[in-house]
């Protein structure tokens, strides 16, 4: 099961990879991106929900190349922190991703693992015999493991547009105990 997954990804890869370019003798340096999003982040489990909390995003990432396959691979990380709550005194995840991209005019979409810690759960029990305290404790732990699209993704000159990217995870002492949602309602970005 490993090794096909493994070859179902190896042939997407080989899809988004542009053809050889020439060697120029002027070398440029890979891209890089620095951006500002508002994500909204909920955990869940079978037997309780969180409430959803509203964050600030700040990104950075950049392209292991400035040509070839490389140039479509994506690797940064960043910081997400929204207000306090009578639940979390300071909601903070900080994470790393690698991002594939494919590229078409003005519109780029990403697709990749992310992986972080965080403060950010906090779950209710949605039945009455549960013990809240508990539960939390079994089923939400810092870590969480996800893996994330930005289908709405545009480049106009430097400014970069984003909408509605999406984040599906697992979090908890095992990393599946509960699930994760992030979803960036909007991200604004500048190429350096």
């Amino acid at each position: 099961m490993k090794q096909n997954w493994m070859k179902w990804m190896a042939a997407c890869v080989a899809l988004l990879a542009p053809p050889a370019l020439a060697d120029s003798p002027e070398k440029k340096s890979p891209a890089h991106e620095l951006s500002l999003g508002a994500t909204s982040i909920a955990y869940a489990s079978f037997y309780s929900l969180s409430p959803t909390v509203y964050t600030a995003d700040l990104a950075y990432s950049r392209a292991l190349a400035s040509e070839g396959f490389w140039s479509r691979v994506w690797v940064g990380g960043g910081v997400r922190g929204g207000l306090p709550t009578r639940l979390r005194s300071m909601p903070l995840e900080v994470y790393a991703q690698a991002r594939l991209s494919a590229r078409l005019g003005i519109w780029e979409g990403l697709v990749g693992p992310e992986f972080g810690v965080g403060g950010m759960a906090s779950l209710y029990p949605l039945l009455a015999d549960n013990d809240g305290g508990n539960l939390e404790k079994d089923m939400v732990g810092p870590w969480y493991f996800g893996f994330g699209a930005a289908p709405l993704r545009f480049h106009l000159g430097r400014v970069m547009l984003s909408g509605l990217e999406f984040n599906f995870g697992a979090s908890g002492p095992a990393l599946g105990a509960s699930a994760v949602i992030r979803v960036t309602l909007l991200r604004v970005g500048v190429s350096l």
